[in-house]
């Protein structure tokens, strides 16, 4: 019993040392990057911020966008999250938080991976978090939801291992929770539903997991409901967002790159056709604008389909 109890305590001494080393990695990284960026308390501000000073002054979540104001312009977590910290502290703390985010995925990859594989592969996947290159400079570059989208999905990933292991409604209910938050700060995540189910499905076995996946979608579904409730109200429409027809088309034209700069390296919006161009400068409508870009964007989808 002796011998057992300090087996025990001596992992948990290497476990909280692994994690403390995880942790140093990424932070002093993360400094130097900043000291040689000069980017302390300036990060790159994106459409986010804009929403969070609008929500900070009293206007609420809105964002004034080709010359109406967008009550859906995106989804609602990160604004939500900059408008507290931007209340209480400035940028310098919204890239303290960005980087603790990174910590915190590191070390849940670091258990995650210690506890399939063993401690080596989970020193690997932690560390290799933490170093990665594009959220090391998206967690001090910029004002970017993205360190806190890792860091849900992977936990979301993660539980989803643990229902599969062990089926029941309090397992069900985390991932529900984690996916319904997670779609609140990345529309694009509900495809975690119905991936996530089908797995389970096909892994564990309809009879075990059905209870399971009916709580999880229910979980998620009263997470997003209330955001929807209030689109509903404000544009009268339950969308996440009133841009994912732009962001699509964004994607899907002649001058597209795969991101927001046409292949010249102009802003993809100094190349929206003239017939797009038109409806949007003529319409006081979010949802007309958003329709409008979806239908130009599979427009050239079917007619370039490679």
């Amino acid at each position: 019993m002796i011998v057992a109890e300090t087996a025990t305590g001596e992992s948990r001494i290497t476990t909280w040392r692994d994690i403390a080393i995880i942790a140093v990695v990424g932070i002093v990284v993360r400094a130097i990057f900043l000291q040689l960026a000069g980017a302390w308390g300036a990060p790159h501000l994106w459409e986010y911020d804009l929403i969070a000073d609008n929500m900070l002054a009293g206007r609420g979540f809105v964002h004034d966008y080709r010359d109406i104001e967008y009550y859906t312009f995106t989804t609602p977590g990160w604004p939500f999250v900059l408008s507290v910290l931007l209340r209480i502290g400035d940028y310098r703390l919204v890239q303290c938080f960005q980087i603790l985010m990174c910590v915190l995925l590191g070390a849940s990859a670091y258990a995650v991976a210690r506890n399939t594989w063993g401690r080596r592969a989970g020193l690997f996947a932690g560390v290799s978090c933490v170093l990665h290159p594009g959220l090391v400079y998206y967690s001090v570059m910029n004002s970017d939801p993205l360190p806190l989208n890792a860091l849900v999905v992977f936990l979301i990933a993660a539980a989803l291992l643990r229902l599969a292991r062990t089926p029941g409604s309090v397992n069900a209910v985390l991932v529900g929770v984690l996916i319904g938050g997670s779609m609140l700060t990345r529309g694009t995540t509900v495809l975690l539903l119905p991936v996530g189910a089908v797995w389970l499905l096909f892994s564990v076995g309809w009879r075990r997991m059905a209870w399971s996946i009916t709580i999880m979608l229910l979980t998620s579904s009263a997470i997003v409901t209330p955001w929807l409730l209030r689109n509903l109200a404000v544009v009268n429409a339950p969308v996440i967002t009133s841009t994912s027809g732009e962001m699509l088309w964004w994607g899907n034209n002649p001058n597209a790159s795969g991101g927001i700069e046409a292949v010249d390296g102009s802003h993809m919006r100094s190349w929206v056709p003239p017939a797009v161009l038109s409806v949007v400068e003529s319409s006081p409508s979010e949802l007309v604008h958003n329709q409008t870009f979806r239908n130009e964007a599979l427009r050239f989808i079917w007619s370039n389909p490679m």
